[in-house]
């Protein structure tokens, strides 16, 4: 099925909202006190970098201590709930779509998030958000490395009679 709007979003609280995509407030209403924790819980994450985020209500979160490098403007709740399942996909997007805009240089603000998310998880920089906890590291053995070409690439005879 094409879809060429977002569908409404179920609210906690009840309600729903359609972000229109044109950058102006989607409506969303006040931001929840859970909602204030998902940010400070992402920006733990990824190591507090020098950013100032700004949510839906105007409402703002500095960065501790650092002197912030620009800001990251979060215009609606799906948004924010998005980013924490996976800011590495979402964001892009989100930013793409218009929930999502930063102030300031786009690419000072990125590398800050990098340098921070590096000095917390190491040069790989980790895997922020929600779904970080349903992936396992796991040993390249050779069993493991026939499993997952098997799973991946091996089409079957199905395919191939197209």
């Amino acid at each position: 099925m094409r879809r060429d709007q977002d569908s409404p979003l179920s609210l906690p609280g009840g309600g729903e909202t359609a972000f229109s995509g044109s950058g102006g407030q989607a409506g969303t209403g006040r931001v929840l006190p859970m909602e204030r924790r998902v940010i400070r819980k992402l920006l733990d994450w990824v190591g507090n970098p020098p950013v100032t985020v700004q949510l839906w209500d105007d409402s703002v979160i500095e960065p501790e201590p650092a002197d912030p490098v620009g800001r990251v403007i979060i215009r609606d709740r799906g948004a924010l709930y998005r980013l924490g399942l996976h800011p590495d996909l979402h964001f892009g997007d989100d930013y793409a779509k218009g929930r999502i805009e930063v102030e300031g240089d786009l690419a000072a603000v990125l590398t800050s998030i990098d340098l921070a998310r590096q000095g917390v998880n190491g040069a790989g920089g980790g895997r922020p958000g929600l779904t970080a906890r349903f992936h396992r590291a796991r040993r390249n053995t050779l069993s493991g490395s026939q499993e997952n070409i098997h799973h991946h690439y091996d089409l079957g005879n199905d395919f191939y009679e197209l």
